[in-house]
């Protein structure tokens, strides 16, 4: 994984090489923990470390798992008793220690899923109920393809 960035080949999306978040950093190499401390929001520092980092497969996947873990807790805050978010991420965890099949994955996937349909918050679109379990969709080799 990339962990070393320089200010003329670095993707820095919306904010620009220009920008006040990339003056910051002094010099014109910087590193993933520079980005990781920087006043820069967390969704914006996830967005600049999955298209900067250049990941391999298994370390996107866990990525993926990472970022899911982030905001279980607000979930589970929410619904204390819904254990099926949390059952797909450590699926996907087993998946990726070839502790379960693809199958299984899809099975804790799917559950994931159809619960966040079915409560009707799960901040995505109703046509496009699978992508409430991204840690599971996230499992595409390719980071750029959108979840489905």
């Amino acid at each position: 994984m990339k962990t070393l960035f320089t200010k003329t080949n670095a993707n820095f999306g919306c904010y620009g090489k220009n920008s006040d978040v990339v003056k910051a950093h002094t010099g014109d190499i910087f590193t993933i923990e520079d980005v990781l401390n920087s006043d820069v929001p967390l969704k914006d520092k996830a967005w600049f470390i999955r298209r900067n980092c250049e990941f391999t497969i298994d370390e996107f996947r866990q990525f993926a798992i990472g970022c899911a873990l982030c905001v279980l807790p607000i979930y589970e805050y929410k619904y204390p008793k819904d254990k099926v978010p949390r059952e797909a991420i450590e699926a996907a965890q087993a998946y990726l220690k070839n502790e379960i099949s693809i199958d299984e994955l899809y099975t804790k996937r799917h559950a994931a899923a159809a619960a966040a349909y079915a409560r009707g918050d799960s901040g995505i679109s109703r046509r496009k109920p699978l992508r409430i379990s991204g840690v599971c969709n996230q499992l595409s080799p390719d980071p750029n393809q959108a979840p489905t």
